[in-house]
């Protein structure tokens, strides 16, 4: 984690202060602290203990020239002439990534394969690059002619709060559609994934490098080429995160995204005597009824590539616990566990297939408009047939005509009211591109763009970091390789057509990884785990409403309706009723923030002259 303040024309003793308001308050014994100084820059560096990294690995620092080099990640491939160069082998990485962008300027990140941040300090300007897909997190802002930086937007934001500035727009992710780009305050901004900034001191430059919406249909393939190649890269994209320095484990479910990444990331690491995969769904079944049996999936998962099943129990407790403290926990109670276990085995390392969904393992979406547009006639009637009328009209309506045009259909309409009906006014309309990304959409390739422009899934990734780095883990994403998403990007939509099967591509490619359950699987969530987190959920939210008389009179509920709750609760007090899921997740939400507040209230606190309240303007 890496943070710091530049200043071109030097950086002045007093803000040693605020730098203070920067550094964590971790326990010395689990981290590294490492202070970084020139003449125009003043910084830091933390490193974990349980991870395998060291001071070279991250730095490079002139004393001479006042030049700095941080790099806050892993670079997986790179064409950098490290050993031809680095004859006597006392060079380290960050020093041969600011030779190649003396020498190539600032197109030497296009070159790089990797989850990164690099923060370049080079005569009076600072340069600071993000990786593709956003896997390392990285926030700033401009105050007096100064450039302030931090891996954890939070610490940041809460440095330069005052009330006028603090946006609660983030804390509501849960129950609406936010700017994911967002942060707790509105000078803050998040270097977006595939950007770097320049700043000289007067003047911020912001520069997208990475533009996967250039990349053309490749006509030329069969479908053969596009299933070997995708095998190739994915099989690549695992390999080139393989690090045998750590001791890994996986994420598992019944799904096709974790099992194909698990089966690959086990092949890689052989010789580890435990491999884990770590499995959302709860061990027990608290005398709950299910439509199926998810955790039956994993266990033949894991028997087919010698994976240990471990399946995360949580508890109402447990839900209190994160809830009160949600600065240091993820907003995933399942994986919040993971991150606990996966500490007290020494695990260090955790392969996820998150993002499998928006690109290599994309649903149908898109598809049959792709066809329609292409001429594809054949296709698109075999798929839907006149022979089905229904079938046919509702893919027509629902599925082009609704998404082409940008109209709500009568569903996502009341799934965008359902969800943020308990807020108020100012804050209850969700933020309109967001929407379009999700909902709207004239191709397949625009939906696998929207999700890298829409950046929700860099902002829980972003999350995810910091909250394992405070644990002691890393994550990878094999199924976010930029290679393999820009191949994904070149597929014509007709080699993704099934005349029985979805997301035929991981289908295709998983064979002998995945048992044949899963491969042709095509049901959804888990019930299993989502029954119980619902469980869970509405018993910690009927405890907090036992509280409701001190809730209702919180400054919290300025930005909910509070008119509409006081209904909704006075109507549970004659019925009991469980199936209020929105309601009572709202409830929760509420819980949350202000555990929340309180917590940013104390980080404040660490800074001089400086208070917080919870008294909101806005």
């Amino acid at each position: 984690m890496i943070y710091g303040c530049f200043n071109s024309q030097g950086i002045q003793t007093e803000k040693e202060n605020k730098l203070s308001c920067l550094r964590y308050v971790l326990d010395e014994s689990k981290f590294y602290h490492y202070d970084i100084i020139t003449e125009r820059f003043r910084g830091g560096l933390y490193l974990s203990k349980f991870l395998p990294y060291n001071y070279e690995d991250a730095v490079y620092c002139d004393p001479d020239t006042g030049d700095v080099i941080l790099l806050s990640g892993v670079i997986y491939q790179h064409h950098l002439k490290i050993e031809q160069d680095n004859l006597n082998g006392q060079k380290s990485l960050p020093y041969f990534l600011f030779e190649s962008f003396k020498s190539e300027g600032s197109t030497f990140v296009d070159n790089l394969t990797g989850d990164f941040v690099i923060v370049i300090v080079h005569k009076k300007n600072i340069y600071i690059f993000r990786d593709h897909l956003g896997i390392r997190p990285l926030s700033y802002s401009i105050q007096n002619k100064e450039l302030w930086f931090s891996s954890d937007m939070t610490s940041l934001c809460n440095l330069f709060h005052s009330e006028e500035t603090f946006n609660v727009e983030p804390l509501l992710k849960n129950i609406k559609y936010i700017d994911y780009n967002s942060t707790y305050n509105i000078n803050v901004k998040r270097l977006l994934p595939g950007y770097f900034i320049r700043y000289d001191g007067e003047n911020l430059y912001g520069t997208k490098y990475w533009y996967p919406e250039s990349i053309k249909l490749n006509k030329e393939l069969t479908k053969k080429q596009v299933i070997k190649k995708i095998q190739q890269l994915l099989e690549k994209s695992v390999k080139l995160r393989y690090d045998s320095r750590f001791k890994a484990a996986t994420h598992l479910s019944g799904g096709l995204d974790s099992g194909i990444v698990a089966a690959l990331v086990k092949k890689n690491y052989q010789t580890q005597s435990e491999f884990i995969g770590f499995s959302w769904s709860p061990k027990t079944d608290r005398d709950i009824k299910f439509e199926f049996d998810e955790r039956e999936l994993v266990k033949e998962q894991a028997k087919l590539n010698n994976i240990l099943p471990f399946f995360i129990d949580f508890t109402k407790d447990d839900f209190w616990k994160y809830t009160n403290d949600p600065i240091n926990f993820t907003g995933f109670i399942a994986e919040n566990k993971v991150l606990e276990e996966a500490h007290r085995r020494n695990i260090n390392l955790i392969f996820s297939g998150y993002g499998g969904d928006e690109f290599i393992s994309k649903s149908e979406k898109g598809i049959d408009t792709d066809l329609l547009k292409n001429r594809k006639w054949k296709l698109f009637f075999k798929r839907n047939p006149l022979s089905k009328p229904k079938h046919f009209l509702k893919t027509l309506v629902y599925e082009i005509i609704y998404p082409y045009f940008s109209i709500f259909s009568p569903n996502v309409k009341k799934h965008l009211d359902g969800i943020s009906r308990y807020l108020a006014k100012p804050h209850k309309n969700h933020h309109k591109q967001t929407i379009k990304s999700f909902f709207f959409y004239k191709s397949r390739r625009e939906i696998h763009l929207n999700a890298l422009e829409c950046n929700y899934l860099a902002e829980r990734i972003e999350e995810w970091y910091i909250k394992g780095f405070k644990t002691g883990v890393e994550y990878r994403y094999p199924l976010l390789d930029k290679e393999l998403i820009e191949f994904v990007l070149s597929v014509p939509s007709e080699y993704l057509v099934n005349s029985k099967y979805p997301r035929v591509l991981i289908r295709e490619i998983s064979e002998g990884l995945l048992p044949e359950k899963i491969r042709w699987r095509t049901s959804g969530v888990d019930p299993v785990y989502r029954n119980i987190f619902e469980l869970e959920l509405i018993n910690v939210a009927k405890d907090i409403l036992k509280e409701i008389d001190v809730i209702i009179k919180m400054d919290v509920l300025t930005w909910f309706d509070k008119s509409a709750i006081e209904k909704e609760i006075d109507r549970l007090e004659k019925t009991d009723s469980n199936n209020l899921i929105d309601f009572y997740n709202t409830i929760h939400v509420i819980k949350e923030i202000q555990m929340f507040l309180i917590q940013y209230n104390d980080m404040n606190e660490r800074c001089p002259n400086k208070s917080f309240s919870n008294d909101r303007k806005n």
